[in-house]
């Protein structure tokens, strides 16, 4: 194997120029994983309960999400699904828990309930449904910012023998921090079952995550919108809670031109630029933001190529690196190679970031580094890649990473 002629320190260096970002693409991009329960086969079936679930994992899985999906599942079936659910759940993972089936709410508290339960009265409710807080309360001990939680609950207690008859559906829960509960029905209310095979909610939530460039926000609020006026206005479907971050949940499919997307989804946001982001982010904008971070980088102006970061900075192998420690980085480096020169190869390609308001950039530079007192330098080729915030109308750099294609001594 041919070692590497670039020394560690040069390799870290070279952000100085170029935008070269950690060992990973992006080491906070979160890993999107989904349990997703349809329960059907009760005494009183539901039957919207198994199709349900089965085309939103689907749909998830086309979305990126590592899916776990349970059809017609008992008590202790659920609490183990629930469990390792709960277990994978972490700082850098974004989850999704989807629940279609009989629920009961009983003294304030909303219960899924598992088939074979075997409930005689409200005594019963404890140790025969799975109370939903166990699904929750993980998330707010936890590292909030990226979970939501889905609930399309048939809650009529009359529909489970041995309970009182109530008109009202589930009771409203406190979200997590950082976390979206998004239910059916308001809080209150019964969620209208549908006599066929889909559920109104679940198959007006799957329509909406078929346009592209959404965040989770923004599919919640267009599946409300369209359940409040497919229903009447009863019921109108509800959220709680509020993401710390915007979460894109949807893309663009791939061969796909902007006229296509457009003449299925009219309210796409499409940008002076014909470049489909709704964040309003333009390729014309990233351009002139990489030949600003080169000019200032190859005049080793490091103030201004300081003020192009974020605070924190997913940078090589170091995550969340301050912009203290970067800009020391930078110094050393360019004490070993005062002559800099980095130029762009061809144009970017640019796609959506995790959120809404970033974008992520990959791109080529020929890159050229020279110590003229010590007469030694290297020059070469190196791809490069970047997260983008914007905040503000203005792009911050939220994530670096590069691999060098060729290396050559001079």
């Amino acid at each position: 194997m041919k070692k590497s002629a670039l020394s560690p320190s040069l390799s870290i260096g070279l952000v100085l120029g170029l935008t070269l970002l950690c060992n990973q693409v992006w080491a906070a991009q979160m890993e999107r994983i989904a349990l997703v329960v349809g329960n059907t086969a009760y005494a009183k079936p539901l039957e919207s309960g198994r199709h349900d679930a089965k085309r939103l994992a689907e749909r998830l899985q086309q979305l990126g999400y590592d899916v776990s999906l349970h059809i017609d599942v008992n008590k202790e079936q659920l609490i183990n699904a629930i469990n390792s659910f709960n277990q994978h759940l972490g700082p850098n993972q974004s989850g999704l828990f989807y629940y279609s089936g009989h629920g009961v709410t009983i003294g304030g508290r909303n219960y899924m309930v598992p088939l074979e339960s075997d409930i005689l009265g409200e005594p019963d409710i404890e140790y025969e449904a799975v109370n939903i807080e166990r699904v929750i309360s993980p998330m707010r001990n936890g590292e909030g910012g990226k979970n939501l939680v889905i609930l399309d609950l048939n809650a009529k207690n009359e529909s489970i023998s041995g309970l009182p008859a109530t008109p009202k559906g589930p009771v409203a829960m406190d979200a997590p921090n950082g976390s979206l509960i998004f239910y059916a029905a308001k809080p209150g209310q019964l969620s209208r079952q549908s006599r066929g095979k889909n559920g109104l909610f679940t198959q007006i939530l799957l329509e909406v995550m078929s346009k592209p460039r959404l965040t989770a926000e923004e599919i919640f609020s267009k599946t409300a919108k369209k359940v409040k006026q497919r229903s009447n206005g009863r019921p109108t479907s509800w959220r709680e809670g509020a993401l710390n971050r915007p979460l894109l949940l949807t893309s663009v499919p791939a061969g796909n031109s902007t006229a296509d997307i457009l003449e299925n989804d009219p309210d796409s946001v499409v940008n002076d630029d014909n470049q489909l982001f709704t964040s309003g982010i333009t390729e014309k904008e990233v351009i002139s933001f990489i030949q600003h971070y080169f000019r200032d980088g190859n005049n080793g102006n490091i103030d201004s190529v300081m003020a192009l970061y974020a605070d924190r900075v997913n940078f090589y192998s170091k995550n969340q690196a301050s912009r203290s420690f970067i800009r020391k980085d930078k110094l050393n480096y360019l004490r070993k190679w005062p002559s800099l020169d980095f130029r762009l190869i061809g144009e970017p390609e640019l796609s959506p970031g995790i959120g809404y308001n970033e974008v992520h950039v990959v791109f080529r530079v020929r890159f050229k580094v020279y110590n003229p007192k010590k007469n030694r330098g290297i020059r070469g080729i190196a791809k490069n890649m970047m997260t983008l915030r914007k905040v503000d109308s203005h792009l911050y750099i939220t994530s670096e990473k590069q691999k060098v294609l060729s290396r050559k001594r001079f």
